[in-house]
């Protein structure tokens, strides 16, 4: 089959098909299966697959989503861009927030959809659909008794934040020690293809097939079959996770900022490009779900998430201590960058660009040997400090000499010293401003908490150059509480639909303040989705 579509007609979202970004790099053998002659755009359909939905990604709400279709009879396939089940965020995601589940129950935990809908829609000021979120927060049963029944027992994590209850979960395998990648999502995969659907990868979708006013199916570039395939179906839901590895929509959202991407890169804003090319609305908010155990710097070197281990002087922003911006003048309480670092610390810090934590050697030596608590002195109120920053950076003298060098480190006798070797014009006056409000034992700029201020006075003194960093994005396609997307006129879209990060109006910015909201809300939004299209198919 061969579509040849003029661009006008391509522009009125009737069904021409464009190259991807990014897909001669991803797939430079076929590439130039598309052509474009005489101002259309031409693209060798090498088969057609007839399935009842088409799923575009196998993460945390494709996967649910495609569990929740078979169940009701219906086929669909599943089309992955990676090339295992085991690639996506949500295969290796720390664990979801949930509510009313056995395990809650199992260890006394109150958490009833009430509570966890009121604390995150609380967070957002409004800024989601709040019954879209609702609808959401209500298939956390469900999405438990998918892992459950499956092999992967879902157990309770520590409140690590200081929320007042344990609503976050983790994945177990039958050993009972945690399972990522592969291992916690081949078990729902199989659960699938047992059911009449299937799971393929390698499979880039590019294209919505969009006629008459509704979507028909996509257009996928296959590496492994070398050719297009057009997948016909009645429904198509997109949740490609996200654009963390698009740098040009990285720019155009958060300007110059580096953000270094933790979670998965091939997560490109496959979703919002092929909604755009259909004239579907885009949503308002664009934000990211920040690093809450360190911050980083690309002149480290280190690719992905081994950056967490690239150095232990890459923590000290996350600790409560002095933090500025390349002017060396504070904008922050930095106990948001202690307490809810992938949150309002994330948001915070991004706005700056670059960042800086600025300590002494009485702070570097103490961290050494006895970790931020004994630092501080131990206070008893900063709850979150004591459950996940306490322990000690024995190799952070070791690490220093390779920071240094790298450039993204520097260590002098005096404050004047290190402000001049970054250019933070303002460091003396901000320093000596705040050695006062740790003497007097108030803040009087931003007001922290007293028992994270401690005077800068003993040398040498040390600056640690920091960058933003996320494990995911947030933005995407405007949904309604169904997860259909909709158009310019906030119309439904017919037969399409988004879930997980992809939905734009699901999350927030800044994100929820909440461990594992991201992906408790991936995950269950693809029950929300795969029953919605269950409903429209089966009327």
């Amino acid at each position: 089959m061969n579509h040849n579509l003029s661009r006008r007609d391509f522009l009125k979202g009737s069904a021409a098909m464009t190259l991807g970004l990014g897909i001669a790099s991803l797939f430079p053998s076929i590439a130039s299966a598309e052509e474009q002659k005489d101002g259309a755009i031409a693209i060798d359909i090498a088969k057609t697959v007839e399935t009842d939905v088409v799923i575009c990604g196998a993460g945390a709400a494709g996967m649910q989503a495609a569990m929740t279709i078979v169940e009701a009879g219906l086929s669909c396939i599943v089309l992955e861009k990676g090339g295992s089940i085991g690639i996506s965020n949500g295969s290796m995601a720390g664990g979801p927030a949930l509510a009313e589940t056995p395990t809650e129950e199992k260890n006394g935990e109150d958490v009833p959809t009430r509570r966890l809908f009121l604390d995150l829609y609380g967070f957002t000021q409004g800024t989601v659909d709040g019954a879209l979120l609702k609808k959401s927060v209500e298939q956390s049963r469900r999405v438990y008794d998918h892992f459950n029944d499956n092999g992967i027992t879902l157990g309770l994590q520590p409140d690590k934040w200081g929320l007042g209850y344990r609503c976050r979960h983790s994945f177990l395998g039958p050993d009972g020690n945690v399972v990522r990648g592969a291992a916690r999502y081949q078990p729902l995969a199989d659960f699938v293809e047992a059911n009449g659907g299937q799971v393929l990868f390698n499979q880039h979708v590019q294209h919505l097939v969009y006629e008459d006013g509704k979507v028909r199916g996509v257009i996928a570039l296959s590496k492994d079959d070398s050719a297009y395939i057009q997948y016909s179906a009645k429904a198509v839901l997109l949740c490609t996770g996200g654009y963390l590895g698009n740098t040009d929509k990285l720019k155009e959202h958060f300007g110059p900022a580096y953000v270094h991407a933790l979670g998965n890169t091939l997560s490109t804003g496959d979703a919002i490009d092929m909604g755009s090319e259909i004239g579907a609305k885009i949503g308002c908010t664009w934000g990211i779900c920040g690093n809450e155990m360190f911050s980083v710097n690309e002149k480290a070197e280190a690719p992905g998430m081994a950056m967490m281990n690239a150095s232990s002087n890459l923590k000290y922003a996350h600790l409560g201590g002095l933090i500025v911006n390349p002017d060396g003048q504070r904008f922050m309480d930095e106990q948001y960058m202690a307490d809810a670092a992938g949150s309002i610390g994330a948001e915070a810090v991004m706005r700056q660009g670059k960042y800086y934590a600025i300590i002494d050697d009485e702070y570097f030596s103490k961290v050494r040997e006895e970790g931020i608590c004994a630092y501080y002195g131990n206070a008893d109120e900063w709850y979150v400090g004591r459950e996940t920053r306490n322990d000690p950076f024995p190799n952070n003298e070791t690490d220093l000499a390779n920071d240094i060098e790298k450039g993204w480190a520097f260590r002098a006798d005096t404050i004047q010293e290190l402000a001049e070797h970054f250019g933070l014009k303002d460091l003396e006056n901000t320093v000596e401003e705040y050695n006062r409000y740790c003497e007097e034992g108030e803040d009087k700029q931003f007001y922290k908490s007293p028992y994270l201020l401690k005077a800068l006075t003993k040398a040498p003194f040390y600056a640690f150059e920091y960058q933003s960093s996320a494990w995911c994005t947030y933005g995407g396609l405007h949904v309604t509480s169904n997860c259909e997307v909709t158009d310019e006129q906030l119309n439904p879209i017919r037969g399409l639909y988004a879930a997980g990060v992809d939905a734009a109006n699901l999350f927030t910015n800044p994100y929820y303040a909440l461990g594992g909201a991201s992906l408790g809300l991936s995950l269950t939004s693809g029950v929300v989705a795969g029953d919605a299209i269950v409903k429209m198919i089966q009327e």
